[in-house]
């Protein structure tokens, strides 16, 4: 008897199911610090080890337009760096208001 790959519906509700256990195993995480840092630097772990990515960061945006990685994890620590908005990956992605897929950075 030949082995059949599961339906793409079964394997989509997995993923669905693997993701909602995910938000919320970290939702409860969050709410443990009242540290605004440590609480973000603990999401972008979470995120990053979720999505089985090297590295990532957090860039937010201030008044003046200018992007600032506030949080990064991964083997290059770009934290205070500083992007115009449609500079480099994240300046598009914000210029463009879309997400962009880096395969090989």
């Amino acid at each position: 008897m030949n082995a059949q790959p599961a339906p793409a519906s079964l394997s989509a509700g997995a993923d669905e199911r693997r993701a909602l256990g995910f938000l919320a195993d970290l939702s409860q995480e969050l709410a443990l610090s009242l540290d605004l840092r440590e609480t973000l630097d603990r999401a972008v772990t979470r995120i990053a080890d979720f999505m089985q990515a090297e590295a990532a960061s957090l860039f937010l945006l201030d008044a003046s337009g200018v992007l600032e990685c506030r949080i990064c994890v991964g083997p290059v620590d770009i934290t205070g760096l500083k992007l115009q908005i449609g500079q480099g990956v994240v300046g598009r992605a914000v210029a463009e208001n879309a997400t962009q897929i880096v395969r090989d950075a």
